[in-house]
């Protein structure tokens, strides 16, 4: 994951930007790699630019996220998940877990879009 430092006290997302915006902030503080070893935890602000990189190895690499906001940060688009799996979401845990239930199939490694892509 590519990171870029103090980009979490910009007023506005990084799309709201564009690539200008990339430059300058490059000049004031350049993207870092969060590298970390397996089995470690990366803790970032979730107003922070971010991105993937590419993987470099044919071994699959899973990430978990799990996202906190205090409560006056606004969120856009809750996570999807299938029907099905409420139960790893209790509601009785104090939290607010922000997600969205669907009916509907959830292509979560993006399988589908590239079968497509490929026909």
């Amino acid at each position: 994951m590519e990171l870029w430092p103090g980009t979490h006290l910009h007023p506005s997302p990084k799309k709201l930007f564009g690539r200008s915006m990339e430059r300058a902030q490059s000049e004031v503080a350049p993207p870092v790699r969060g590298c970390a070893d397996k089995g470690s935890v990366l803790l970032r602000d979730v107003r922070l630019w971010h991105r993937g990189v590419p993987t470099r190895s044919d071994q699959i690499r899973h990430m978990i996220a799990q996202v906190h906001c205090i409560h006056w940060l606004r969120r856009h688009n809750s996570p999807r998940f299938e029907s099905g799996c409420e139960s790893a979401f209790p509601a009785d845990c104090g939290l607010d877990h922000n997600v969205e239930f669907t009916d509907e199939l959830i292509d979560y490694l993006g399988l589908q879009k590239e079968q497509g892509e490929q026909s």
